[in-house]
């Protein structure tokens, strides 16, 4: 059984010794050190056509850099996210009620002991572990292979809107280069859609197996499930900030100089898509859990009504201290809030969510004209 997260060759490459505490910049830039010697073979070699370049594209490849220099960054947080949502798992779930799954422990000496929790339940989370892993992997790999063939034949299809960057199609000593380039930034961006399919099943797994917690008496007064949408909220984050490179992408696709605003429909297609990251796990894990509440609302009134009529036949002190505890509990499992998401989290995602719209705003032409104007760039 795979212990450890799937991680590509590429930032597994960043993960050896030599480089252990080194800031994340650094270890990004090793990363993107190939896109980096082409950009500068590029400019070397074609530095007439990028000066005939509009200031707008520029502007837009700029975009396109920046995505490229923090993507990395962000991609490598969110491998640590992912690890403390794991970390989660095996501390939050590990007190939930056990029910018999035809899936055997593999390793039963991988188990830590844990107090109150039996063997049986601990194989359920090694198992769903080991899935997690299985699938990450399996679902990166997809991905990566079926994105970067999308945009080997979008760039193919397109060989004329290559003009927008001063690169000549016809020359293959800056249209391989570049192809590579291109295929190299999309290799990365892969990783966000990858991400968020793997969050989607993992959260759709924990419901499922039922693995989620709930005891009325330790919860208190909320069903805090947090780190659940906290995870599935960052990320949506990584998916949201693929936005840099959406203008260069509509200038590709477009192949109109002239048009410099970003397509609305893309826009708000990529809005949807931000938008179900965060709503169905969000839906699936509120769905669970208010089911599990009813199930323990019932259950306690079925044994508040079997303790009174046992204290009508049986009056005793104890019978009544009984029939007392059950009320209370009962009184606090039906005033028990689910939380899903903290007061941060619910700002991060509306930020997330509006991204595109925000981008739409600022990436426009006629707020890219008025910045130069007002910048003096042109008269």
């Amino acid at each position: 059984m795979s212990r450890r997260q799937y991680k590509s060759p590429l930032f597994r490459l960043i993960e050896n010794r030599r480089l252990e505490g080194k800031p994340l910049l650094l270890k990004s830039l090793i990363i993107i050190s190939p896109t980096i010697l082409i950009v500068l073979y590029l400019v070397i070699k074609n530095w007439k056509a990028f000066l005939l370049v509009p200031p707008i594209n520029i502007f837009f490849l700029l975009l396109a850099g920046l995505w490229v220099v923090i993507g990395p960054i962000l991609i490598m947080l969110h491998y640590r996210r992912t690890d403390k949502f794991l970390e989660k798992v095996n501390v939050d779930l590990c007190q939930a009620h056990y029910e018999k799954r035809h899936e055997p422990c593999i390793n039963r000496s991988a188990i830590e002991p844990q107090n109150n929790v039996s063997t049986e339940y601990k194989c359920e989370i090694i198992a769903f572990k080991r899935n997690f892993y299985s699938h990450q992997k399996a679902i990166t790999i997809i991905v990566n292979f079926i994105w970067c063939l999308l945009v080997l034949i979008a760039i193919s299809e397109n060989k004329s809107a290559l003009i927008v960057t001063g690169i000549d199609s016809t020359d293959a000593t800056l249209y391989y280069p570049f192809l590579f380039f291109i295929l190299y930034v999309g290799y990365l961006t892969s990783f966000g859609l990858s991400q968020t399919l793997t969050m989607l099943w993992s959260v759709r797994s924990i419901c499922k197996l039922k693995l989620l917690r709930y005891d009325p008496v330790e919860c208190d007064d909320e069903f805090n499930l947090s780190f659940i949408g906290n995870y599935s909220i960052m990320t949506a984050r990584l998916l949201s900030s693929g936005i840099l490179l959406l203008p260069m992408l509509f200038l590709f696709t477009s192949n109109a100089n002239n048009n410099y605003a970003t397509s609305l429909p893309l826009i708000i297609l990529y809005t949807l898509i931000l938008l179900i990251s965060i709503v169905v796990p969000l839906s699936l894990v509120f769905n669970y859990s208010r089911n599990e509440r009813e199930s323990a609302i019932n259950n306690l009134q079925k044994n508040l009504i079997e303790s009174i009529r046992l204290s009508y036949q049986e009056p005793s002190i104890q019978n009544e201290l009984k029939c007392a505890t059950i009320q209370r509990e009962l009184e606090l499992v039906k005033n028990q809030k689910i939380v899903l998401m903290t007061a941060t989290d619910v700002g991060t995602a509306l930020i997330t969510i509006g991204t595109p719209f925000i981008a739409q705003v600022f990436l426009s032409s006629d707020f890219f004209m008025l910045i130069l104007k007002l910048l003096k760039v042109i008269d």
